[in-house]
Parts: C-alpha cells; sequence; structure tokens
C-alpha cells in the first residue's frame, strides 16, 4: 500500500516517522516469529507497550491537527 501524507507541522512530522519506525520493528518482529526466532507473546509484548506509549501521543496529534484546521478555516 502507498499512501501520501503531509505533516504541516515539526510535531506531525515526529508523530508520522514514530508510526513508521513501529511498523519497520512489527515487520521486523513477524519475520522472526514466521522463522521461529521470537514467540508471539514477545510480538504482543512490544505492541502493546507501544500502544500504551503511543494513545498520549496520538491525542496530542489529533487536538493539534483540531487546532491546525479550526484556524486555518478561520473558525
Amino acid at each position: 500500500m502507498e499512501i501520501e501524507v503531509e505533516a504541516y507541522s515539526r510535531f506531525s512530522m515526529r508523530v508520522l516517522t514514530l508510526i513508521m519506525k513501529f511498523d519497520q520493528a512489527m515487520d521486523h518482529f513477524d519475520f522472526m516469529v514466521w522463522n521461529g526466532i521470537r514467540d508471539q507473546s514477545d510480538v504482543d509484548d512490544e505492541a502493546v507497550n507501544f500502544l500504551r506509549r503511543f494513545n498520549p501521543l496520538g491525542i496530542r496529534g489529533y487536538l493539534t491537527h483540531l487546532k491546525l484546521m479550526t484556524t486555518v478555516r478561520g473558525r
């Protein structure tokens, strides 16, 4: 899948970079699980750890986006 994304702030770029790094890490974990190097529970632990850290970041990213769109639209 190919997606084009525009980042309007430094914070947005940092969030996108974080998501891309997480996706790469999950690709590596998938490879290790497929080849029997790691167990699926290791992947689950890493995903839960990421989501625990990402939730506040995602909320902040959404609120920043909302503020930007409100400012752009002049409301």
